[in-house]
């Protein structure tokens, strides 16, 4: 039932199906920072940006993330 999973839950799920995944949810519901705040202080670590989420915060969040995963800089630019 899709009704009966939210994001933050689906998150969770991937976190310890896939603990080398990193997950990045985007959410426009103001609920979603307090049930995102419970889920930390449970101690999952997953991110979440607020809606809208302009280009740029979006690339400087993957590469961030990556950067944490031992992936060089270099490889993530792309060249002409």
């Amino acid at each position: 039932n899709p009704d009966s999973i939210n994001g933050i839950d689906l998150a969770i799920y991937f976190e310890r199906q896939y603990p080398e995944c990193e997950v990045i949810l985007i959410s426009g519901h103001a609920g979603t920072m307090d049930l995102h705040r419970r889920a930390r202080r449970s101690g999952h670590q997953f991110t979440l940006l607020q809606k809208p989420v302009p280009p740029e915060k979006m690339l400087e969040v993957v590469e961030k993330k990556l950067e944490q995963l031992g992936v060089p800089a270099e490889q993530l630019r792309r060249t002409g």
